[in-house]
């Protein structure tokens, strides 16, 4: 082989393996920026959110509701599925002796999806045997939701669905 042709396939190669190396940075900056909002969003999660769903859950219970609050961590659910961290404030109007998933009940859920730079709300008012509405209530930037926001969408909820 011509060392011309030698000087060219390891200019080839050379490219090849800063590209690689550029895209190997840039997936361990992209994992570092995930783990950093995962912290993030569980820290608010356990100093923000589950003490106020809990004040919200004494409230209600006072008044003859009973309530629940799920906390749910990161999962990898395999064939690409994957469960969002999340905290959710179950209101559970129209509770029986009868088992029902938590889902079948009103409930104002806050989730982060670690692909996207916000975080999520959704909320519901449906409850066992009646019905309702449920989906998406809004997203915003972590540094912007705060008691009162939170505070705000509980008693919205609640006034949705106990009053109409």
């Amino acid at each position: 082989m011509d060392k011309e042709y030698s000087i060219k396939i390891d200019e080839i190669f050379d490219k090849k393996k800063k590209k690689d190396e550029e895209i190997a940075n840039i997936r361990q900056e992209n994992e570092r920026k995930k783990n950093q909002k995962l912290e993030m969003f569980c820290k608010k999660r356990d100093e923000l959110y589950e003490p106020l769903f809990q004040e919200f859950a004494r409230k209600i219970k006072e008044n003859g509701i009973d309530c629940e609050i799920k906390k749910q961590d990161e999962r990898d659910l395999g064939n690409g599925a994957y469960q969002s961290p999340s905290i959710a404030l179950y209101i559970l109007i129209g509770k029986d002796n009868q088992y029902r998933d938590l889902s079948n009940y009103p409930h104002f859920q806050i989730y982060s999806h670690l692909h996207e730079d916000k975080i999520s709300f959704h909320k519901s008012t449906f409850a066992p045997n009646r019905g309702g509405m449920s989906g998406f209530d809004g997203s915003y930037d972590i540094e912007d939701i705060n008691s009162d926001l939170l505070s705000e969408k509980i008693v919205k909820l609640l006034g949705e669905c106990l009053n109409g």
